[in-house]
């Protein structure tokens, strides 16, 4: 197990800070650019299976097998949203009896994650998945007990 210091106000600004900046050009990426790397982050992690559900159940004690489904089930939601992303994101036409309107799913900026401890991987990939190919940036606060398992998940 390997000890992290607290993280301190300055580096939480900075990360901030980096974290806009990467939006500005996040959001101005294709929705078939950011699918495809969503659809990336899936295959690495079946390729890492092993390593990520290990380090899942060094952290919580997990049943090796329950981690290995818990980095499974992560990286088909990768990959559904992956695949998904251009219907899941395509403009809404609407018809009234005077007019129209469109719903449209537009990104809105810096998505900050304070994730709990029970599902480390899964917590973290439910909600970065469908905020990545919309074109947010992600944040995340690892729960205080499993950090390592978020460690994979930097840039």
């Amino acid at each position: 197990m390997r000890e992290f210091p607290p993280i301190r106000e300055e580096a939480v600004d900075h990360a901030i800070r980096e974290a806009h900046q990467a939006f500005q050009s996040w959001r101005g990426t294709s929705v078939d650019e950011r699918a495809a790397l969503v659809g990336r982050a899936a295959q690495l992690m079946r390729e890492r299976i092993e390593h990520l559900a290990r380090l899942a159940t060094l952290e919580m004690g997990k049943i090796i097998r329950h981690s290995r489904v818990e980095i499974d089930l992560s990286a088909r939601i990768l990959q559904y949203y992956a695949d998904k992303a251009p219907v899941l994101l395509a403009d809404e036409p609407l018809d009234f009896k005077d007019g129209s309107a469109v719903i449209a799913s537009d990104p809105l900026g810096v998505i900050l994650g304070v994730q709990p401890w029970n599902f480390p991987v899964y917590q973290t990939v439910r909600f970065a998945a469908p905020n990545l190919v919309l074109g947010n940036t992600v944040l995340l606060k690892p729960a205080s007990n499993t950090p390592q398992s978020a460690l994979p998940a930097r840039r």
